[in-house]
């Protein structure tokens, strides 16, 4: 075998060890919301970081991110509804036309869950975005299957938590 050719051969493999390697370490980690009731629960999943400063009696103990996230998006507030709009053009009697902003979709709750994309999904599973404890249950199952990544958008915040908090409390 030429030299080139052991080169080439040792190349492909590490290139496939590194992305089996980045595939198998990129999955989130997984919170059972089914099981997940208790610190002692908690202690034997996958997640490590946790924070029990906010958490409510008969609610899942939540990772430390899932916390912040609330916080970032709602100041975990369950009554919190964010409206999202799209603009419609209105013709009008004379023929000339107008805007007009309609609301197309609700974030529900303390996770800021869009009633649109995820109400009949969490329905489906039992969960009740409208409640505390359906908003919460379905946002584990959100991090379960996606991570963050339904958060994106308040990233800045929950990435720096504190530096956050500390900023609110200097406006008051």
């Amino acid at each position: 075998m030429k030299s080139k050719d052991v080169w080439l051969s040792l190349l492909g493999l590490t290139l496939t060890i590194l992305i089996i390697t980045i595939l198998f370490f990129s999955k989130p980690n997984v919170v059972t919301y089914e099981v997940l009731k208790t610190e002692t629960a908690l202690a034997s999943s996958t997640i490590s970081a946790t924070s029990t400063d906010t958490i409510k009696d008969n609610e899942p103990t939540l990772p430390k991110v899932l916390l912040d996230i609330a916080w970032c998006e709602s100041r975990d507030n369950q009554s919190a509804i964010g409206y999202n709009y799209h603009t419609e053009i209105i013709v009008l009697e004379d023929g000339s036309t107008t805007t007009q902003k309609v609301v197309w979709s609700k974030d529900i709750g303390r996770f800021q869950i869009n009633d649109y994309y995820h109400a009949e999904t969490a329905r489906k599973m039992g969960f009740d975005i409208y409640t505390v404890e359906g908003n919460t249950q379905y946002a584990l199952v959100l991090y379960n299957n996606s991570g963050t990544k339904d958060w994106i958008a308040s990233q800045p915040c929950w990435r720096d938590i504190e530096a956050w908090r500390a900023k609110q409390k200097s406006f008051y």
